[in-house]
């Protein structure tokens, strides 16, 4: 016991009169693939190139960069940039010849794969 009460599984009796269905379980089957589906598309090397992958990767971006990557007042535009130079100003803001306090941190969690990838989705923004 936790302090919280009794825990009640999917399958308990109290459960099924909240969803007689069973339909939270499919609902929590699908996130879960879902989940699954997204870390087997971040995780494999033959994805990492692919436009595909540096879009989900670059929504992040998004939150600063704007929704449509045009820039945001001080915030620079990233659609349509060169892929090369996007990659290499964001190479060196994550090994800090690049001055940036927040895409510093931001760029620490990617690895090589995952900023060529980005680079060249907002590239393809046209």
């Amino acid at each position: 016991m936790n302090g919280l009460g009794p825990v009640r599984l999917a399958h308990s009796p109290v459960s099924r009169r909240m969803d007689p269905k069973g339909e939270g379980n499919a609902m929590i089957r699908k996130g879960l693939a879902a989940a699954a589906l997204g870390a087997v598309l971040l995780s494999s090397p033959t994805v990492a190139q692919t436009v595909q992958r540096g879009e989900v990767v670059a929504y992040t971006c998004s939150g600063c960069h704007g929704a449509d990557y045009q820039g945001v007042g001080s915030v620079p535009l990233l659609r349509g940039r060169n892929a090369d130079e996007l990659n290499s100003i964001m190479v060196e803001m994550r090994g800090g010849q690049r001055y940036s306090t927040v895409m510093r941190r931001l760029l620490l969690g990617l690895n090589e794969d995952d900023i060529r990838a980005v680079s060249n989705y907002l590239a393809s923004l046209r």
